[in-house]
């Protein structure tokens, strides 16, 4: 019952996000001088806020990325809200209801040589389970080891980092850097690439950490001494 039920809240939503979508020509091989704007508040912050981990998916550990893509024309409107993909069912119905709160009116659109034009974005949803410790924090260790031009160490540490998350924009960018310097041109100048495209295309990522503490209850034992009654 509560699976047909999850389903159906799953149908509804998609059927919404298909209705209220238009086909709008986007602009992407042109490099985009200003990029869209949230006008309203910080849109990271509005969705960190607004976006809850779903109980089946804490329950039965689901973690992974959602990955929603949508349109900003050059009227300053949101359209064509799309899933591009998603780990989870529960775990999308959670971020489209989030950004489904996202004013549609309040953006300002991107611009190339200051005349607006019609964009596609991203935003990534991630969700991560953490139990008895905290998410770690791969750029600062690898950013130590660099510091300490350990260069090999440095760079095995952004390949966890970019394995565990392929959207961070600067773990890319310090990755080509740590490439270049070990000789590695070709692949420094890709991780590059792959920065620049990522920072075009990605509106915003949003980390949904669930973080779980053991408790520890503590035991008095409290010994009493017989007491004689003659």
């Amino acid at each position: 019952m509560k699976k047909s039920l999850f389903l159906s809240v799953f149908l509804l939503l998609i059927s919404a996000v298909i209705v209220n979508s238009q086909t709008i020509p986007v602009t992407q091989k042109a490099a985009v001088n200003q990029k869209a704007r949230y006008l309203k508040e910080d849109l990271k912050v509005f969705l960190v806020k607004n976006t809850l981990y779903p109980k089946e998916g804490l329950s039965n550990n689901i973690e992974g990325d959602v990955v929603l893509s949508f349109v900003i024309n050059k009227e300053g409107r949101m359209d064509s809200l799309t899933i591009e993909s998603s780990a989870d069912n529960s775990l999308a119905v959670s971020a489209v209801t989030a950004f489904t709160k996202v004013s549609d009116h309040e953006w300002s659109p991107a611009r190339i040589n200051d005349l607006p034009i019609d964009q596609k974005y991203k935003v990534i949803f991630r969700f991560r389970q953490f139990f008895d410790t905290e998410p770690y924090d791969y750029k600062a260790q690898a950013r130590r080891l660099f510091d300490k031009e350990k260069y090999e160490k440095a760079l095995k540490v952004y390949n966890e980092g970019i394995e565990d998350n392929q959207y961070d924009v600067a773990m890319f960018e310090e990755r080509s850097r740590v490439k270049k310097i070990l000789g590695d041109t070709e692949g420094s100048q890709l991780d590059h690439a792959i920065a620049v495209a990522l920072k075009e295309e990605i509106m915003t990522v949003v980390n949904i950490n669930a973080v779980a503490r053991t408790r520890v209850v503590q035991t008095k034992v409290i010994t009493t001494t017989p007491v004689s009654r003659y």
